[in-house]
């Protein structure tokens, strides 16, 4: 099961694309690949499932942007994506591995861990929560971006650092 808030054709920056670069990899050596990602648009309310070549898409609504509260923006999706995780449940799905671009759906990520039994690989595109200088942990040790980094971390069975610079934060 991959866990992302962007997937195509819903693009903000490049988690997007990695991740269904990362889906297409991984279907072409013969693992099945299930997403677990948001509507595109806001308008659709619906749960649905498709299918794009060999990975199974399963989108959740897209919930209410609150551009001017991070924290409900951040508890809204999380919702969401956990209610996707009880609908897969439903349907008889299971997972031997969670693997999940971003930090902000950390806590969702986790529900799902702990629902399928399965290790999480946490593929990390900041540095929020990482082995950054002390002067920098302490600015950032109460922001929610940093626990949700360092939840990741912790509950992680392994971390993908998708860029050089974050591979030398993490040795």
């Amino acid at each position: 099961l991959i866990i992302s808030a962007e997937f195509p054709p819903f693009n903000v920056g490049g988690i997007s694309i990695h991740t269904y670069e990362t889906c297409k990899y991984l279907s072409q050596n013969n693992w099945n690949v299930c997403v677990l990602t948001f509507q595109p648009n806001k308008g659709n309310a619906d749960f649905e499932c498709l299918q794009m070549n060999e990975i199974e898409i399963y989108r959740v609504p897209r919930p209410t942007n609150y551009d001017d509260d991070y924290q409900k923006a951040y508890a809204n999706q999380n919702i969401q994506i956990k209610l996707g995780v009880l609908n897969l449940l439903n349907d008889g799905h299971s997972f031997d591995l969670i693997v999940v671009h971003g930090y902000f759906l950390a806590e969702a990520t986790v529900f799902a861990k702990d629902v399928f039994k399965a290790p999480i690989v946490y593929h990390s595109h900041t540095d929020y929560g990482l082995n950054v200088s002390q002067e920098d942990r302490a600015a950032n040790a109460g922001t929610l971006s940093y626990v949700c980094e360092r939840v990741l971390c912790c509950e992680a069975h392994s971390i993908i650092a998708v860029s050089h610079y974050l591979k030398e934060l993490l040795i």
